[in-house]
């Protein structure tokens, strides 16, 4: 690292020690990835407000800006900030905006451009760092008349997207604008969602192999750390949380324990979440065994669940619960993941699918109920979202297209719009009155895929549900699967803010 780039908190000390002497100073902040000329007259305005310059730049972790983003990570950022002769200091940042910054290094001078006067941003941040620098007897300046997006020049000249990809969004251009998109993703705050399903733990255990054990055929690792993650149909609930201003949960749960308090705990505070309780260890867990590299290679996984759940008196609560409540939804979507929520036995399927409600529903296969959790159980559904082997085995056909079995299936349960996942394939998509769509994926680095069909069910029975057109539901499921395939697990829920900037970065 160069001399000028150092910590926040060692930053912090150097200002307090510069501004003894009476030095101003004046703070820039952003992403950073492509350094072109507008970053440099902006760098060489800032600098003529004050008398020192520093820059604080992003991290990787809170850059939404499409696939592959940023193309060069946080420390060649901050080594190439550091090569300008303007910049007198370069740190990191830790959190996604300069707010908690501002505070720590309280300049004198926030400089931001010109474009962002009106205090309207994607994320919404500038206003609270307008806020903070005043808080701590500072100020904003607006500076710059020339605007150029490094985004922008990205995607034009340095665009790691195939040539498939970039005729895809060219198309997608054509038929819809920027503006137009962003709004469908601010309508979906006044739906209200009831989420119904299995409430999984996703327990990462994170382990470095050490050999053969001594007295046993099997290896040996050392325990180095762990984390939790609320997946299932919580996870969905939680990304819902983010875009639709009610959000009911209902699943089943243990009495106590140390999982019940982790999902308590968890789920988000804006969710109104009833909970059936019982003493059969209801919350499954998923526990995934991991080496520490970058790659999280999998070692082994072990799945705590138990299959003995008959209680006639959790039926009745359930069924009492949809029956009192049913009329103040806009859609119902059933998280199937065929584990311990059994209680949601064939009456209650049956009555919810006698209603006029909206459903939308996702019915996965794994290997403990490999042939028996199928989509076809319910009698009717809005909108479904199935994979490739899911759509086999409920079709009963393993030959034959997939559009073919598909249709098939969107005939049987009555469908008004559906979704075929293929993961690095993109998907395939459908609506009444529209043909079949190809929606191309932009993957382009896999952390880890098992949150990523979670948040394309949830944001596409939105879709669904506004009656998007499937080019539309394809696109916008397409880009939440991205964004979540780079993180492990449910470390991150999907948020309007963060699509928004994905979907930008795409489009701009």
């Amino acid at each position: 690292m160069s001399k000028k780039t150092h910590s926040l908190i060692i930053l912090r000390d150097i200002i307090k020690q510069l501004k003894r002497k009476g030095k101003i100073i004046v703070h820039c902040h952003g992403v950073f990835d492509l350094i072109h000329p507008g970053h440099l007259k902006h760098f060489r305005e800032a600098k003529q407000l004050g008398d020192i310059l520093v820059v604080t730049l992003t991290p990787d972790n809170y850059v939404n800006k499409g696939p592959n983003r940023p193309i060069y990570n946080q420390e060649l950022r901050a080594e190439s900030l550091s090569a300008l002769e303007m910049v007198d200091y370069v740190a990191i940042n830790e959190t996604p905006s300069a707010v908690d910054t501002i505070y720590t290094l309280k300049p004198d001078i926030y400089a931001k451009g010109k474009e962002y006067k009106d205090l309207k941003d994607l994320t919404g941040h500038i206003a609270k760092e307008k806020k903070a620098v005043e808080m701590v007897n500072g100020r904003i300046a607006f500076i710059g008349e020339t605007i150029f997006s490094s985004t922008a020049l990205i995607n034009e000249y340095f665009s790691i997207l195939t040539p498939q990809t970039r005729a895809y969004l060219h198309n997608l251009k054509q038929i819809y604008t920027l503006e137009y998109i962003l709004e469908q993703i601010t309508l979906f705050e006044n739906k209200r969602v009831l989420v119904i399903g299995d409430t999984i733990v996703d327990e990462y255990v994170f382990c470095a192999p050490v050999g053969i054990a001594n007295k046993a055929s099997c290896i040996d690792a050392k325990f180095l750390s762990r984390e939790l993650h609320l997946g299932g149909a919580a996870g969905i609930a939680n990304h819902l949380a983010n875009f639709c201003r009610s959000v009911d949960f209902l699943s089943i749960s243990d009495n106590e324990g140390e999982y019940l308090e982790f999902v308590e705990s968890t789920l988000d505070p804006r969710i109104d979440d009833h909970f059936v309780k019982t003493t059969e260890n209801t919350i499954l867990v998923k526990k995934r065994f991991l080496t520490p590299d970058e790659n999280n290679r999998q070692i082994f996984e072990l799945t705590h669940f138990n299959h003995s759940h008959s209680n006639n008196d959790r039926y009745l609560e359930v069924w009492s619960h949809l029956k009192e409540r049913i009329d103040n939804y806009d859609l119902v979507i059933v998280a199937d993941y065929g584990y311990g929520f059994n209680s949601l036995n064939q009456e209650i399927i049956q009555y919810l699918c006698e209603t006029d409600i909206f459903i939308a529903i996702s019915n996965q296969t794994n290997s403990y109920n490999f042939g028996e959790n199928l989509v076809t159980k319910y009698p009717r559904a809005n909108y479904i979202c199935l994979d490739g082997r899911e759509l086999r085995l409920a079709a009963q056909g393993r030959i034959g297209s997939e559009k073919k079995l598909l249709k098939k299936i969107i005939s049987q349960q009555k469908c008004e719009a559906a979704s075929l996942i293929k993961g690095e394939l993109g998907s395939v998509n459908w609506s009444k009155g529209s043909e079949f769509v190809d929606s191309i994926a932009f993957t382009t680095e896999v952390v880890d895929a098992t949150g990523a069909s979670s948040a394309y069910f949830a944001l596409t029975s939105l879709c669904a549900h506004s009656s998007l057109p499937p080019n539309l539901t394809g696109f916008m499921g397409n880009c939440v699967g991205a964004m979540m395939v780079r993180a492990l697990g449910h470390r991150e829920s999907i948020t309007p803010t963060s699509l928004s900037s994905f979907v930008t970065s795409l489009l701009k």
